[in-house]
């Protein structure tokens, strides 16, 4: 394998990882020597998530998980080189690939290229023990996984995704984010980004009404009449349902927000590989940043703080533990349309 191709493949390996609502905020340059993660300021730049977000943090701690899974499967080995990024072009860390067998070749068949997003309904059937036990001892530096399969601290937690959804609902910013995320021909989908509605599960008349609704004037009078707590309990219906919720858990630091997304990136891959489906859910997370940041809009605060204050006793939370973000797990029903990825060489440079 030639340097060139080395360089290509990792970059394959780091497209392939999950990012807020398949936004692909990063861009990945080689130059022989280092493959380096970076923010993209045509693609990012401006947008809700800037290159400091949450959402963008886990999507790099999954590039950087993809990155190390496709060097093992190479045979190498590699270190990091990690940076905080204080302005949009800066760089989040370097891979240095080291020890590379020779005659290694590029495989496109790691469950890292399988990896998918599952949003319809799964079947009712429970995960194995061991499959439940495994992804509980599923471990990435500083980050864990906590499962809920049954009880009361389940359906806690389940109302509480439905309480965040609520508030997501009746927030412009989020509002018109997901509205200029969705891709609504498959033309538009083609593109390679955004949230291609025929990844969805919606109800009959669903895309119609998301069209309706995509002016937030709309949508703010239909929540005038409660709207948006339908939407929540139709958004959390599936959740309700499914045979496993887990939790990734790390601390709120930049060196915590990476290890959940090296986790995120694994655990998604490995549980795709098993012939199980994963469908992420943010929400919670979301909402807690947000009550962080001071932008829940008006009224909504003591919401937030009501759902977040039973969180540490359902997650196993510590001191400085924090829920990076939420996955339904179960067994599929029917094979989903797969979300497409930008050409690579729209995010890839290489400079060697």
């Amino acid at each position: 394998m030639t340097p060139a191709d080395l360089g290509h493949f990792l970059a394959l390996a780091a497209r392939a990882a999950p990012s807020a609502d398949n936004s692909q905020p990063l861009d990945f340059r080689w130059d022989g020597r280092r493959f380096a993660i970076a923010f993209s300021q045509s693609r990012g730049a401006g947008k809700l998530f800037g290159p400091q977000s949450h959402p963008t943090l886990l999507a790099v701690g999954a590039a950087m998980g993809n990155i190390d899974a496709a060097a093992e499967g190479l045979g190498a080995s590699g270190s990091w080189e990690i940076a905080s990024p204080a302005a949009a072009d800066s760089i989040y860390g370097s891979f240095l690939p080291q020890a590379l067998p020779p005659g290694a070749a590029q495989n496109l068949k790691l469950p890292l290229f399988r990896r998918h997003t599952n949003r319809l309904p799964y079947r009712a059937t429970a995960l194995q023990a061991e499959q439940v036990e495994a992804l509980r001892q599923s471990v990435s530096g500083s980050a864990r996984m906590e499962t809920l399969s049954s009880g009361p601290n389940r359906s806690a937690l389940v109302r509480i995704v439905r309480q965040a959804a609520e508030v997501r609902f009746q927030t412009r910013e989020l509002h018109d984010w997901l509205m200029g995320s969705l891709r609504h021909t498959l033309a538009e989908a083609e593109g390679g980004e955004g949230l291609d509605v025929r990844t969805l599960h919606l109800p009959p008349g669903g895309h119609a009404f998301l069209r309706f609704t995509a002016d937030w004037r709309r949508m703010a009078f239909l929540n005038q009449l409660g709207v948006y707590k339908a939407l929540a309990a139709s958004e959390t219906l599936l959740l309700g349902a499914a045979p496993l919720i887990a939790a990734i858990v790390a601390p709120h630091t930049l060196a915590g927000t990476l290890d959940a997304g090296r986790l995120l990136a694994r655990v998604w891959s490995e549980l795709n590989a098993a012939g199980l489906a994963v469908h992420p859910y943010y929400v919670v997370t979301d909402q807690l940043l947000r009550l962080e940041n001071g932008t829940i809009p008006p009224g909504l605060t003591e919401r937030v703080l009501s759902f977040k204050a039973p969180l540490p006793e359902l997650l196993a939370l510590g001191p400085g533990d924090f829920p990076h973000i939420l996955l339904r797990v179960g067994y599929p029903r029917k094979t989903p349309t797969l979300s497409r990825r930008l050409p690579l060489e729209t995010l890839y440079t290489d400079l060697s």
